[in-house]
């Protein structure tokens, strides 16, 4: 039989993994805050940190698979790391979408990220990819179901945001591209909260041994559509006007071919140099989340 020294070790492995995720999302954040570019540079540069800790989890599991002495909960407990390894791998990814993201905004000098509250989002996404982890540790899935139940809040703050922005799109078209990438950034948040929610389901499964995947939508309904306020004859005759102005492909290709030869672009010494000054700052986030922890605590 597998030693319960060897699984231990995962489990640790992927605490660690879920820790290096939440930091990284919460420096590409701060980042966004702060319009610190140095920051966002250090997320990219981070990444690959935890694509390597994913790949040497992957091939412990590999590992005890191999063996060929796993049962029962023990199997189901390996099989959910790999899952769980590539859902927390995938936050990272996220965590990097983001960054990208407010380099194009800091680039830009754009200040709508600071009309935009994302603090209580950033809070739950971070929380619940922080206790899916508890949850997989402690084999406790009354508190993977919480994170399920969860994922609502997240979504509905989602389209909080996306009406903020909408609104602030219709007054001036001028910061439609700056609005597109803040919803991007939002849409990356609705994601992290996604992956944490199938940690969570391979929590429930590895405990016991319940696929929930395919029944979520018993307990989460579809949210409705919001749609705006225009009546439907002329949202029609505005949308036929649309049509027939719109830009062909060719027109749109160039124009963005112009702005890949015209836009500001980091090399990747100047990356390497933004993510070395962003060390302290990047510490900063740590502390972040710890206060975070400690008044989820309370």
């Amino acid at each position: 039989m597998p030693t319960k020294m060897a699984l231990d070790k995962l489990k640790r492995n992927l605490l660690a993994m879920g820790e290096m995720c939440e930091h990284a999302l919460m420096s590409a954040l701060m980042g966004l805050m702060d319009r610190d570019s140095e920051l966002a540079c250090y997320v990219i540069e981070y990444d690959p940190e935890i694509d390597e800790m994913e790949l040497s989890i992957d091939r412990d599991c590999t590992t005890l698979i191999g063996e060929g002495q796993l049962a029962g909960e023990e199997l189901r407990l390996v099989i959910s790391a790999v899952k769980i390894n590539n859902d927390l791998e995938r936050i990272g990814d996220l965590a990097v979408n983001i960054a990208e993201h407010v380099l194009f905004l800091v680039r830009e000098k754009s200040v709508l990220a600071q009309v935009i509250d994302f603090q209580y989002m950033l809070e739950q996404a971070s929380s619940m990819t922080r206790e899916s982890i508890q949850a997989l540790i402690t084999q406790d899935p009354d508190l993977a179901w919480k994170i399920i139940d969860e994922r609502q809040i997240v979504e509905d703050e989602m389209q909080i945001i996306f009406r903020q922005l909408l609104d602030i799109m219709r007054r001036d078209p001028r910061t439609i591209e700056r609005g597109l990438h803040i919803f991007n950034i939002a849409k990356s948040l609705t994601r992290v909260a996604y992956q944490a929610s199938n940690v969570a389901e391979e929590v429930i499964f590895t405990v016991e041994g319940v696929v929930v995947r395919h029944h979520l939508r018993e307990f989460h309904p579809v949210s409705p559509h919001l749609f705006g306020d225009m009546p439907e004859a002329e949202m029609e005759k505005a949308e036929t006007s649309i049509i027939r102005n719109h830009k062909s492909r060719e027109q749109a290709q160039a124009e963005h071919d112009h702005v890949k030869r015209t836009s500001q672009r980091i090399t990747r010494g100047e990356l390497a140099a933004k993510a070395a000054a962003a060390e302290k700052k990047a510490a900063k986030s740590r502390e972040r989340l710890e206060l975070i922890r400690k008044a989820a605590r309370k």
